[in-house]
C-alpha cells in the first residue's frame, strides 16, 4: 500500500505543479525560475503544516508528504534553473536563486509547522 499511496500522491502533486507552473508562466508571464521558486515555497509551507498535523498517520503521511508534496515540489528543476542562469552568465541571479530556494523553502516549512502548532 505504501508504494500505491506514494504513486497516487506523487501523480497528484506533479499534476498540480504542472498546472500552477503553466498558469504562472503563461498567464502571469513569470520567469520559469520564479515560478518554480513559488511552487517550491508553497509546497514547503504545505509540507511543514501537513507534517505537523498528521505525524501519527503513516498512510496519510505517505500519500500527502512523500507523494503529493514530493511530486509538487522540485529541487531538480530549481537546480536546472540555476544552471541555466549560470550558462547565461547571470551569476548574481544564479547565486541568489540557489540561496533563495533553500532559505525561503526552509523558512516556509518552519512556518507551516508553526501555524499547525497554533491551531
Amino acid at each position: 500500500m505504501t508504494i500505491l499511496f506514494t504513486a497516487i500522491g506523487g501523480g497528484l502533486g506533479a499534476m498540480l505543479r504542472y498546472i500552477l507552473d503553466t498558469i504562472l508562466k503563461e498567464r502571469a508571464r513569470m520567469h520559469p525560475a520564479l515560478s518554480i521558486l513559488i511552487i517550491n515555497a508553497l509546497g514547503s509551507l504545505v509540507l511543514g503544516f501537513t507534517a505537523a498535523v498528521i505525524l501519527e498517520a503513516p498512510a496519510v503521511h505517505t500519500l500527502l508528504i512523500i507523494g503529493a508534496c514530493g511530486g509538487f515540489t522540485t529541487f531538480s528543476t530549481a537546480s536546472l534553473d540555476t544552471y541555466k542562469l549560470l550558462q547565461q552568465r547571470a551569476f548574481t541571479l544564479a547565486v541568489a536563486h540557489a540561496i533563495g530556494q533553500l532559505a525561503i523553502c526552509v523558512a516556509l516549512a518552519f512556518a507551516g509547522f508553526f501555524i499547525a502548532s497554533r491551531m
